[in-house]
């Protein structure tokens, strides 16, 4: 189905202002969550289903009003995210030895593992999840920025 930039425009902030209550707009992860969030919605792969709209929107509603499952996913999902952040900032600074080459692959591994999970959520209850690795990267301006 095709989405007018209006309406993907509101449905972002909807998302948006759910999800800043939900984290109650605590500083590391509300930065994470615009990153996420913004590449999520630039993501031309995202076909746009509304119940799996609707079914988000009444997932982070459950995590802002209730501290159960829904908010513990969003709490470790923007966990997940800073960790990966701060693993790409250390990287190109350490030295390559095999016991830092074996954390790296262990974590690759990790990460993918977690990326499937989030998926496999994301289709067992019909919601949006964001689990590829591209949405979790900075956008061009943030690298400017941090280089």
């Amino acid at each position: 189905m095709e989405i007018t930039s209006s309406r993907a425009r509101a449905l972002y902030r909807s998302v948006w202002r759910l999800s800043m209550r939900a984290i109650r707009k605590s500083s590391p992860q509300r930065y994470y969550l615009r990153r996420i969030l913004r590449n999520f919605f630039t993501d031309p792969e995202i076909v746009y289903e509304p119940v799996k709209f609707e079914n988000t929107l009444l997932f982070l509603e459950a995590a802002e009003k209730y501290r159960g499952l829904e908010h513990k996913i969003l709490k470790n999902l923007l966990h997940v995210a800073w960790s990966r952040r701060m693993a790409e900032s250390k990287r190109p600074n350490t030295p390559i030895t095999d016991k830092v080459r074996f954390k790296q692959e262990l974590s690759d591994v990790v990460l993918l593992e977690f990326d499937n999970t989030q998926r496999l959520l994301g289709e067992s209850v019909n919601i949006y999840v964001p689990y590829k690795p591209k949405h979790y990267a900075p956008r061009n301006s943030e690298r400017s920025r941090t280089s």
